[in-house]
């Protein structure tokens, strides 16, 4: 893996990633209103193309003229629509009918950093650290204790709910390792507009089949707050900082800040939601700050 340029240059690489990250915290509320009234795929439609729409305008605004993407580029732009955008949201929506929204913020960021980082070992022979595989363990420990394992597992409903949560790690990853293994060069900017774009199109066909246009019309403004949210927020904003971000200090050192999406997740499905806040749940999510800090150590 490429180190980074310079002490600077990585500074700036924890502050995208820590924003990316915080607003993909806030993401498991916003879509949990949003699926209460509008179909999980017909969120995600709507989502993605005013994020696209979005992403142009701001490529136009800064003047950006880059030439038009290489079919291996282009080929890139595709797979990561189709991890990140499609098949991720597929999952993640659907399983915030079938399970809480805490659930979701600590199950699938939770197994992100691992997968990534098992992924690198197979696919680069990516050397992990003792102190980074301690810092994993601490990390899972804390995950264990917030998502209370016992009774996530309650009913046959929020246990699949929870699988498809698990599964949207896989799509990170490989989103993750595309990035890394492309080697692109365009802008974050133009990166995430392409990338939207192919999973938008991704998409298409799996809403005709769910046929969930019809709850968009009936849908409350808290409903389409979420989803603006979740637009502006937790695509246009954090996938141009997470791109650059893994650019700079790779997928492995960038997967790591998926922990502290549990935290936010948490801590908003408490404060909006009114879901439960248990004491170990706390404990819980300070081992999962230790274990994020003892990964980015040097």
């Amino acid at each position: 893996m490429t180190p980074p340029r310079s002490a600077g240059d990585e500074r700036t690489a924890i502050l995208l990633l820590t924003f990316a990250h915080v607003a993909v915290g806030g993401s498991w509320v916003a879509a949990r209103v949003a699926v209460a009234s509008i179909s999980p795929l017909a969120v995600a439609i709507v989502r993605f193309a005013i994020a696209a729409a979005l992403l142009w305008a701001w490529s136009k605004a800064q003047g950006l003229r880059e030439p038009p993407p290489d079919r291996r580029t282009l080929g890139a732009y595709a797979i990561m629509g189709l991890t990140a955008v499609a098949l991720h949201n597929a999952l993640f929506l659907n399983g915030l009918r079938l399970a809480p929204a805490s659930d979701g913020a600590v199950i699938g960021p939770g197994f992100t950093p691992v997968v990534t980082a098992l992924a690198m070992q197979l696919a680069y022979r990516q050397p992990i650290s003792r102190t980074m595989i301690a810092g994993f363990a601490i990390a899972i420990f804390g995950l264990f204790l917030v998502v209370n394992p016992a009774g996530a597992a309650s009913t046959p409903t929020r246990l699949t709910g929870d699988i498809l949560f698990m599964l949207t790690a896989v799509c990170w990853t490989g989103y993750s390792l595309t990035v890394k293994r492309a080697h692109l060069s365009g802008s974050p900017v133009t990166a995430t507009m392409y990338t939207t774009a192919f999973g938008l199109l991704a998409l298409l066909p799996m809403a005709f089949v769910e046929n969930g246009w019809s709850t968009l019309a009936p849908a409350p403004p808290v409903a389409w707050a979420g989803v603006s949210y979740l637009a502006l927020f937790s695509t246009v904003f954090s996938f141009v900082a997470l791109y650059e971000g893994i650019r700079r200090i790779g997928p492995v050192r960038a997967g790591a800040f998926a922990y502290m999406v549990p935290v936010i997740g948490v801590a908003s499905s408490v404060a909006l939601l009114g879901e439960e806040l248990r004491a170990l749940a706390v404990f819980g999510g300070a081992l999962v700050l230790a274990g994020l800090w003892l990964v980015q150590r040097r």
